[in-house]
C-alpha cells in the first residue's frame, strides 16, 4: 500500500515538473522574441496609409538615401567648423588665449590679503585710551 502511494506521488512530480519545464521554455522563448523586437530600430517611412510590398521597398531606398545626404550634408559642416577653428587658433595671439584662461567666471568675492586672512583669528577685547572726565 506504501508502495503504491509512493510511486504515485513520484509520477504526479516528474508530470509537474515536465509542465513547469514546457512553460518555462515557453516563456524564454517569447521573452526573446520580445527582446529583438524592441531591440531593432523602428524607421517611419511615410504618412499613414496601406502600402503594398513594392511601396514598402521603395519607401525604405528613399530613406537611406535621404539619411545618407543628411550625413555627407553633416560631415561637410563639421569639416567646414574645424577648418574654421583651426584658422582661428593661428590667428590669436598667445597673450589674449592667457588673459582669457586667467578669468573666473562666477561670483566676484572681495580680494584677500594673503594666507593670513584665510585663518580665523581669536576675538581680543579692545581697550581704549581715552579719559573720562570724573565729577560730572
Amino acid at each position: 500500500m506504501a508502495d503504491k502511494k509512493v510511486s504515485k506521488t513520484a509520477l504526479t512530480f516528474v508530470a509537474k515538473n515536465a509542465l513547469l519545464y514546457d512553460q518555462v521554455r515557453f516563456l524564454t522563448k517569447i521573452n526573446n522574441e520580445g527582446k529583438s523586437r524592441r531591440e531593432t530600430k523602428s524607421t517611419i517611412l511615410g504618412t499613414a496609409k496601406v502600402m503594398t510590398y513594392e511601396d514598402l521597398t521603395m519607401a525604405r531606398a528613399e530613406h537611406v538615401a535621404k539619411e545618407a545626404r543628411q550625413a555627407e550634408i553633416k560631415a561637410k559642416k563639421a569639416a567646414k567648423k574645424a577648418a574654421k577653428q583651426a584658422t582661428n587658433v593661428a590667428s590669436t595671439p598667445l597673450q589674449v588665449e592667457e588673459g582669457t584662461a586667467s578669468k573666473k567666471r562666477g561670483r566676484k568675492r572681495k580680494s584677500t590679503k594673503g594666507a593670513d586672512a584665510l585663518e580665523p583669528t581669536a576675538k581680543v577685547a579692545q581697550i581704549s585710551n581715552t579719559h573720562v572726565a570724573e565729577g560730572s
